[in-house]
């Protein structure tokens, strides 16, 4: 929230999040008088009607920030090397963020070595902290918004055993890449019975595309899969009318 000056512009220094607040009536009903606290990133706290207050929107630098914290709050009662669905991570927090940002977060903590990201297809991503990016939370760097997320956590997450449960699990490098890829490694699966009986290929055909479908399996169980690689394997898969639909259909799954 933020105060609104007399030329109805947003006071940059008067911004936080709401804390408090009291609704006086007037005994018998007519008028009531309203007055919220709320603290700013540097913890210091002032006083506004509703009327003087307007709802900001969320920076993406505080989305970076919130992802960070969760994910340390989240380290300590997992196990070690886990890592965690950021995108289920995002979908717990009060306010609501475009998915490009949640993507782009994830590049920010992986240039700037604040975490170990692993990006999965359809755009999201898993991840867990370095210690770079363990020393930024408790040192609550950035914004000023973790700070403020230690004081009222419940002011930025919504806390049910339903949302959490599949951000808190953690898992795997290896398990994410299966759980995120599963529609696709359905496909491949799908593609291989279907060429293995496919009447119009003589055998030496066959096993050709056999061999590239054994590659292009390979690829998507890779951390980071060459797309240049799978392109290359798809192409001739893709000249097959019996399973042209099924390649077609892997390749949007790739390429969202």
């Amino acid at each position: 929230m933020a105060r609104v000056r007399n030329d109805g512009t947003t006071d940059p220094e008067m911004h936080g999040v709401v804390v408090g607040g009291t609704c006086e009536y007037t005994e018998g009903g007519g008028a009531y008088a309203d007055v919220y606290d709320v603290r700013r990133h540097d913890g210091s706290v002032f006083r506004a009607r509703s009327l003087e207050l307007v709802k900001t929107n969320p920076k993406f630098s505080e989305l970076v920030d919130l992802i960070l914290v969760r994910l340390y709050d989240l380290e300590r009662n997992a196990r070690p090397g886990g890592l965690f669905d950021v995108n289920a991570i995002v979908r717990t927090l009060k306010d609501k963020f475009p998915e490009q940002w949640v993507f782009d977060a994830g590049k920010v903590l992986e240039s700037r070595g604040w975490g170990q990201v692993l990006f999965t297809f359809g755009g999201g991503f898993h991840a867990r902290l370095t210690g770079e990016g363990r020393l930024y939370v408790e040192e609550e760097r950035g914004t000023g918004i973790i700070k403020q997320y230690r004081m009222h956590p419940e002011y930025f997450v919504i806390e049910t055993p339903e949302t959490n449960k599949a951000a808190a699990a953690g898992t795997t490098g290896a398990t994410a890449i299966e759980q995120e890829r599963a529609p696709a490694l359905q496909i491949v699966a799908q593609l291989r019975e279907m060429l293995r009986v496919e009447s119009t290929l003589s055998a030496a055909e066959r096993d050709d595309l056999l061999s590239d479908v054994e590659m292009v399996e390979q690829q998507l169980k890779k951390r980071e899969p060459n797309r240049a690689a799978l392109a290359a394997l798809l192409e001739p898969l893709a000249r097959v009318t019996s399973i042209a639909g099924l390649v077609s259909e892997l390749v949007r799954l790739l390429n969202p």
